[in-house]
C-alpha cells in the first residue's frame, strides 16, 4: 500500500499520495469556488474548527491536523480494507470445491487466452500502463488520454462484484460485458475505420494498441465471467458508524 502505483495513470505513489489527489478534483471534491491551491487549507482549517478532530489529531499524530496528518489517516484507514478470503483463495488455500466447474474452466480460459499475462500477481494486476482503445464515458467532452497516449493501469480483478462500471471511462456496466469488450479487435481489423461501432476508441490510433492484447473467444466470456466473481470477497470491513465528528450525515447529503 505504501509504493503501489495509483490512479489510471499510475501518477501516484501509495495511498497517502493518492488520497491528495481527489480533493484537488473540481469534479470529485472540490468544486468551482476554490483553486487546487487553496482547497487543501480550507480542509485542514474546517478540520482543526472541530474540537473532536483537533483532540484524534493530537492524540494520534501529537499535533493539530495538517494535509500530510489527514492523508496518513486516510491511507491507514484504507490499508484497513482487506479481502483476501474470496472463493479463488479457498480454493489456492487447497478448498477443491471452493470453485465451480465452470469457474475452474472460466480460469483455464482466462490462462489460455493470455489474461494472465497483465492481470497476475495477489492483485491480479502488473500495474503497467497499457493501450486497449476503450471508449470514454459518454459524459466525457474531451477525450481522457491516460497517460498521454491512452495508456491506462491493469486494474486490479479482485472485488469485480463491486467495483462496476468497468475500465477508465465506465462504458461498461457488467462483467460479461467487461470481457466481451476484448472480442471487438479482430471485428475492427474486418470492418475498417467504424472503431465506435466496434466498441474501440475512435480517438485512439490503433497501431498503439498493446501487443499482448488478444482476443476472447465468445464462447469462453461466461465462463471466465464465472472465474472473476471468484475474486470477490464480500467480507470486507464495509461497518458504517452512526455519527461523526463534523456532525454531518453519514454518507452525505440525500
Amino acid at each position: 500500500p505504501a509504493v503501489a502505483p495509483m490512479f489510471w495513470d499510475n501518477r501516484a505513489t501509495g495511498f497517502a499520495e493518492q488520497a491528495l489527489g481527489p480533493v484537488r478534483s473540481q469534479i470529485e471534491m472540490r468544486g468551482p469556488f476554490l483553486t487546487e491551491e487553496q482547497i487543501w487549507d480550507e480542509i485542514v482549517d474546517r478540520l482543526n474548527d472541530i474540537p473532536e478532530y483537533r483532540t484524534r489529531f493530537e492524540t494520534v499524530y501529537g499535533g493539530e491536523a495538517t494535509s500530510t496528518r489527514i492523508t496518513r489517516a486516510i491511507a491507514a484507514f484504507e490499508s484497513s480494507i482487506v479481502a483476501n478470503n474470496s472463493r479463488f483463495d479457498l480454493w489456492m488455500r487447497g478448498d477443491a470445491d471452493a470453485l465451480t466447474f465452470q469457474e475452474k474452466a472460466g480460469m483455464v480460459s482466462f490462462l489460455d487466452e493470455g489474461c494472465a499475462d497483465c492481470h497476475n500477481g495477489p492483485m491480479f494486476s502488473n500495474y503497467e500502463l497499457h493501450v486497449l482503445a476503450a471508449p470514454d464515458g459518454p459524459w466525457v467532452l474531451e477525450p481522457d488520454k491516460g497517460d498521454g497516449n491512452f495508456a491506462f493501469r491493469t486494474s486490479t480483478l479482485r472485488q469485480l462484484e463491486f467495483t462496476g462500471p468497468y475500465f477508465h471511462g465506465g462504458h461498461v456496466a457488467t462483467i460479461e460485458d467487461a470481457v466481451e469488450f476484448y472480442d471487438n479487435y479482430d471485428d475492427d481489423e474486418e470492418d475498417g475505420d467504424d472503431d465506435d461501432e466496434n466498441g474501440l476508441n475512435p480517438a485512439v490510433d490503433l497501431s498503439l494498441l498493446d501487443e499482448k492484447l488478444q482476443e476472447v473467444d465468445e464462447d469462453e466470456i461466461e465462463e471466465i465471467a464465472a472465474f472473476l466473481r471468484t475474486l470477490s470477497d464480500s467480507g470486507y470491513f464495509k461497518d458504517e458508524p452512526t455519527e461523526v465528528p463534523s456532525g454531518l450525515p453519514v454518507g452525505g447529503f440525500e
